[in-house]
């Protein structure tokens, strides 16, 4: 099969640096996180500058647990967002897995568009 070797792991991070300071970029994404229906804030912590969001289960997924990572790199903004399973349930098949990369990869995009729009 030509899924052998399928990573989904590989779909499940990003990492951008974006050009503006620290609090600009974590306003915005708690911004976007709010403004989702589909995802909920589970934490924040503005000392370490984390969030985790938490989306809905759907068709093909039981939710995701996100973490969104925001480094201050000079005057600008080095973001790491991370996307897993809420649970393993289901997830161990060839083609549940190549869903979950692709599910969690969406997630990371709707995220930052969403984010884009208060940057």
């Amino acid at each position: 099969m030509g899924f052998s070797n399928y990573n989904p792991a590989e779909r499940m991070s990003e990492r951008l640096t974006l050009n503006c300071d620290m609090n600009t970029a974590y306003n915005a994404f708690l911004k976007a996180v709010n403004d989702l229906p589909k995802f909920k804030l589970d934490s924040e912590n503005r000392t370490l500058n984390r969030l985790t969001v938490k989306t809905k289960a759907s068709l093909f997924s039981w939710g995701e647990i996100m973490t969104v990572q925001l480094n201050s790199v000079g005057d600008q903004t080095e973001v790491i967002i991370s996307s897993g399973l809420k649970t393993s349930i289901g997830s161990q098949g060839i083609m549940a897995q190549q869903t979950v990369g692709v599910k969690n990869k969406k997630n990371i995009d709707i995220l930052l568009n969403e984010a884009s729009k208060y940057l």
